[in-house]
């Protein structure tokens, strides 16, 4: 509701601060990122003369926090992988072994491999990417129950994952691995990427 006109440098870096106190630092130099590009639109338009949000500095991540997405041990790997269901197991497999996010894993097509590799648009950067298949990869699809979704990754009922069913199904299953003392805390989905 406030015109940009009425937004300054301090104001800002007060509500920088609020929101990070209040939902972290990653929200609060969302928060800033946004506010950037409404004030570059007004600024373009003529609505302001500059963006008070250049200059404001970011939120730094604090060294001593933990590692957010950390890699997995070559341990974890095999335990997740010999321990998990098919319908996770393939997604899984499938970021650990390509490197891809969680999101073109989950829609990534049976049509995709051919000729010995992995082909995929990448959702975020939109970049063709072609990535060798390797060879335990293949293995484990191949030994995976079949389904009729056109999708590699599927559920049990054989339809293609939501973001959201996988989420849930993903982090019960870390949890269960963690209490039988089979991983160690904090493994993401994201950590693969960090892995590769």
């Amino acid at each position: 509701q406030m015109p940009l006109v009425e937004l300054t440098p301090p104001f800002v870096a007060a509500l920088r601060d609020k929101v990070a106190v209040q939902h972290g630092r990653r929200q609060a130099n969302y928060v800033m990122a946004v506010l950037s590009v409404a004030c570059e639109h007004g600024r373009e338009h003529g609505a302001v003369s500059e963006n008070p949000v250049k200059g404001v500095k970011r939120v730094r991540r604090d060294r001593q926090a933990p590692r957010a997405n950390r890699p997995w041990t070559a341990d974890e790997r095999i335990a997740v992988l010999e321990r998990l269901p098919d319908q996770l197991r393939v997604p899984v497999a499938l970021a650990m072994f390509t490197g891809l996010r969680k999101g073109d894993v989950l829609r990534l097509s049976k049509g995709a491999i051919r000729d010995g590799r992995i082909w995929r648009r990448t959702s975020k950067t939109g970049y063709e990417l072609s990535i060798p298949l390797h060879p335990g990869l293949q293995a484990l699809l191949a030994s995976a129950t079949p389904h009729d979704a056109v999708t590699i990754a599927a559920t049990t009922n054989g339809t293609p994952w939501t973001d959201s069913g996988f989420n849930s199904s993903f982090i019960k299953a870390m949890r269960r691995l963690e209490r039988d003392g089979v991983v160690c805390s904090g493994l993401t989905f994201h950590g693969l990427r960090h892995t590769v």
